[in-house]
């Protein structure tokens, strides 16, 4: 099997990265620069502030600015615990890849149709618009931070602990449709975080500790199954939300109040 992987250079997408080679034909790599463009993240903070307001996206500005960096310095051994033994390569170095600044970008579709893969995976790029979807021929996966459809968007395994759900602090593999996060869900792994993990190391344990999910979805597309197709009926009944990130408030209320780190 052909696999094209949608993917960008953050730590977890390192990780991923030659796990799936060593085991798949990862025949292509996109990667997505669309974090490190100005004018598309200016964009983005745009239609942030239309749906959500000023006064929140400020707020999530100070959280990013100001906690996560914070994070990042005391979480550092605990990610070395988490990653241990596993290999960390950044996807550039595959011989075929390219990088884009937008994985809607023509030259991902051109990229793509020559590549002609039998399956595509996405993992931490930016969303696929309906159109770039309507144009790719294969089945596409996402693997997302998060246990859909209850926990959709950014950091699925904090809002977890936040709204003291803890079983369902996990990650999916669904198959990609035009909404976010809203596809047939294919595979799904609950675990537990430690009391050493905060909001940084939070995504890094859920790619670790659920890594064999790719295992099972690609399994799943090899042998054709209509498994999660039939799920397909039970979305209504299902919880659905979309979360973004916190709030600087939000996230010193979570810690003082609920013991979420």
């Amino acid at each position: 099997m052909k696999i094209v992987l949608l993917t960008s250079t953050s730590l977890r997408c390192k990780i991923a990265y030659p796990y799936l080679r060593d085991k798949y034909d990862i025949s292509g790599v996109v990667i997505d620069n669309s974090n490190k463009v100005l004018k598309i993240r200016r964009q983005r903070i745009k239609r942030r502030i239309k749906k959500m307001g000023i006064f929140t996206v400020c707020q999530q500005f100070l959280f990013c600015q100001m906690v996560i960096p914070m994070l990042i310095r005391v979480g550092k051994r605990r990610i070395n615990e988490i990653v241990g033994k596993f290999k960390i390569e950044n996807p550039i170095g595959h011989e075929e890849a390219i990088e884009v600044e937008n994985i809607n970008d023509k030259r991902t579709l051109d990229y793509l149709k020559q590549k002609a893969p039998d399956l595509v995976i996405v993992h931490g790029t930016s969303i696929l618009s309906s159109s770039t979807l309507s144009q790719i021929d294969c089945p596409i996966i996402n693997f997302h931070i998060g246990i859909t459809p209850r926990y959709r968007g950014l950091h699925g395994g904090y809002w977890a602990l936040y709204n003291k759900d803890e079983e369902n602090f996990g990650s999916t593999v669904h198959f990609v449709d035009s909404g976010i996060d809203t596809g047939d869900v294919i595979v799904q792994k609950r675990i537990k975080p430690t009391k050493a993990d905060n909001f940084y190391t939070y995504h890094i344990l859920q790619t670790v500790g659920c890594l064999d999910c790719f295992d099972h979805a690609i399994e799943h597309i090899n042998q054709r199954t209509q498994t999660a197709k039939k799920k397909k009926t039970n979305k209504k009944k299902e919880i659905s939300k979309f979360y973004s990130h916190p709030t600087i408030s939000q996230y010193f209320y979570g810690r003082l109040f609920l013991g979420v780190k």
